[in-house]
């Protein structure tokens, strides 16, 4: 890290690694961030930037499982039957 007017400045590599470990934690950004010393809005603009520019892939972080949802005595639920679970645990439904 470079020190200029008082405020430490990270390179890409860095702020890579902060939002690896930030999308690791389970937290929310402001969470995150706000126990490294830094704006959320920073961590979330380098996640965006990276990922744009092709050095972080935002589906490396995501663990993909199966879930079949069922109604007690119905059997599956044909609309509901996988989902993207990322360490978050927030589910995004793929296909029907």
């Amino acid at each position: 890290m470079k020190q200029r007017k008082g405020t430490t400045r990270r390179t890409a590599a860095e702020w890579a690694d902060e939002v690896r470990a930030w999308r690791r934690s389970g937290k929310t950004a402001a969470g995150y961030a706000r126990r490294r010393g830094f704006k959320a809005t920073t961590l979330s603009w380098w996640a965006w930037k990276l990922e744009r520019d092709g050095i972080l892939d935002r589906t490396a972080d995501v663990e993909r499982v199966e879930v079949v949802a069922t109604k007690r005595g119905l059997g599956p639920m044909s609309e509901c039957s996988a989902f993207t679970m990322t360490r978050r645990l927030r589910p995004h439904v793929l296909a029907a």
